[in-house]
C-alpha cells in the first residue's frame, strides 16, 4: 500500500463563501496529493533489514531485536534517505531486563523530552550506517553494519512493576547510573534481511503494553511540552496499519 505520510490542511469559517473557497481550494489539494502519491509510488524503495541490541545485564547478555521495513517515496537527494517520504512498518525491539525491567529501542523518538546530551535518530536513520542512499540501499541483498554513539534510537526504560506512564528515555551511556550499575549496553548493529519475516504486533507480554492497548487505541496520546509519555505506535503498529 502507498500513501503519504503528510496531512492535508483543514479549513474552517463562519463565513459560507470564504468556506466554499475553502472547499474548492482542499479539493484541489485532495487532487494534487493524490497525483504526488502516485507520482511517489511509481519511484519508491523497499528496504527491509534487523536492528539488534546486546545489553549486559547483571553479567548476562541479554539480546532484543527486531524486523522493520522501510519505504522510501519521491526521487530523493543526493546521499540522504532524508530526502525522501518515508513510512515504515515492524515492530520495535524490547529487551528483557530481568528483575531490572524492559528497555525498548524506540521507533521514534520525543524531542521534547529527550535527553540533549545524546542523540537518538528515528528507526530509519540507522540506515544511515550504510552510507547509501535509498535507491542503492534497496539493491544490497546482504550487509551488517555496528550502530555508533550517533546512530542510536531513543531507548526508553520500563521499570519492572510500574505503570507503563512510569517509562523513562534514557541515554546509551547512562544505563547502569539511571537502570542499575549493571546494566551496560555491548552492542548495536543493524543488517539488511530483504527475506525475513515482518511482524507488526509485539509478541512479548508485559503489564505495561497491556496497559497501553488499553490507554491508547489509536497508538498515541495528546501531551503538554516537556512531558514523556510512551506512545504505543512508536512499539507497534495500531489500527489499520496492521
Amino acid at each position: 500500500m502507498c500513501f503519504m505520510p503528510t496531512r492535508l490542511p483543514s479549513f474552517t469559517n463562519s463565513s459560507s463563501a470564504k468556506s466554499t473557497q475553502a472547499s474548492r481550494w482542499r479539493r484541489t489539494m485532495v487532487a494534487f496529493s493524490a497525483v504526488v502519491v502516485l507520482a511517489a509510488c511509481s519511484s519508491s524503495h523497499v528496504v527491509r533489514y534487523k536492528i539488534s541490541f546486546t545489553v549486559e545485564v547483571d553479567g548476562e547478555d541479554r539480546i532484543g531485536s527486531s524486523v522493520l521495513q522501510t519505504t522510501f517515496y519521491g526521487g530523493g537527494g543526493a546521499n540522504s534517505p532524508y530526502q525522501y517520504y518515508t513510512s515504515t512498518r515492524g515492530v520495535a525491539a524490547v529487551i528483557d531486563l530481568g528483575r531490572h525491567g524492559w528497555l525498548v529501542a524506540m521507533k521514534d523518538f520525543v524531542l521534547d523530552a529527550h535527553d540533549q546530551s545524546c542523540e537518538a535518530v528515528t528507526i530509519q536513520g540507522l540506515l544511515d550506517a550504510f552510507r547509501l542512499d535509498a535507491k542503492d540501499l534497496v539493491k544490497l541483498r546482504s550487509g551488517k553494519r555496528d550502530l555508533g554513539a550517533k546512530l542510536l534510537p531513543q531507548f526508553v526504560w520500563f521499570p519492572r512493576g510500574q505503570p507503563y506512564r512510569d517509562a523513562k528515555p534514557v541515554c546509551a551511556d547512562r544505563f547502569g547510573r539511571v537502570i542499575g550499575a549493571s546494566i551496560e549496553l555491548k552492542a548495536a548493529t543493524i543488517e539488511i534481511v530483504p527475506k525475513a519475516s515482518l511482524r507488526t504486533v509485539q509478541d512479548v507480554k508485559t503489564p505495561w503494553l497491556d496497559e497501553m492497548r488499553i490507554a491508547q487505541p489509536q497508538g498515541s496520546l495528546s501531551t503538554r511540552t516537556g512531558e514523556f509519555i510512551p506512545m504505543r505506535q512508536n512499539i507497534e503498529h495500531t489500527g489499520s496499519d496492521r
